[in-house]
């Protein structure tokens, strides 16, 4: 098995092959299979994420869920932790990746608890619901933090057999691909 650098180079690659046109149809693709699955329609406040250029685009999703009257949540770097900030278009900012993010005048979510349905980026995905991250942590340190069904949701390229696993890592309840 590959280590997690040089599944990371890889993985990236085969994204990088993708054509803009081809990452933009493929994500709306998968963004209304997000918005037909019964927990998502159930949920009132989903956790989603603002894609960078090499995931998956979710600005479909997001009108979705606006458009249905969910409450949105994006995270927010902050040090070494994600924090939970509820979706609002006035408040915010590019951070220091180069991600739009909440910005401190962001309603801050109080409990993870709130949230009904995690939508997930990573780098890699096996289909029994391991990921593996850009290997920060970030979302290794949120998810046992969530009590909600959470998925991944990727290119098909970026689904793998096996992952190098550690101790910490957390398996989703899916992943959408």
């Amino acid at each position: 098995m590959m280590d997690k650098q040089a599944l990371r180079r890889e993985i990236k690659a085969h994204i990088d092959a993708l054509t803009t046109t081809e990452k933009l149809s493929i994500s709306l693709r998968l963004c209304l299979r997000v918005s037909r699955m019964p927990l998502w329609k159930d949920a009132k406040t989903v956790l989603l994420y603002l894609a960078l250029p090499d995931e998956v685009e979710t600005d479909p999703l997001l009108k979705i869920a606006m458009d249905a009257g969910k409450r949105v949540v994006l995270p927010v770097v902050v040090g070494e932790e994600l924090r939970l900030r509820y979706y609002e278009p006035q408040h915010l900012a590019r951070s220091r990746y180069g991600i739009l993010e909440p910005t401190a005048q962001a309603e801050e979510v109080l409990s993870p608890a709130m949230i009904d349905f995690a939508l997930i980026p990573g780098r890699a995905f096996t289909r029994k619901g391991y990921r593996m991250g850009r290997g920060r942590g970030y979302y290794d340190r949120l998810l046992p933090r969530l009590s909600c069904p959470s998925y991944g949701i990727c290119f098909f390229c970026q689904v793998v057999e096996d992952l190098p696993l550690d101790p910490w890592d957390k398996k989703l309840d899916g992943v959408i691909f």
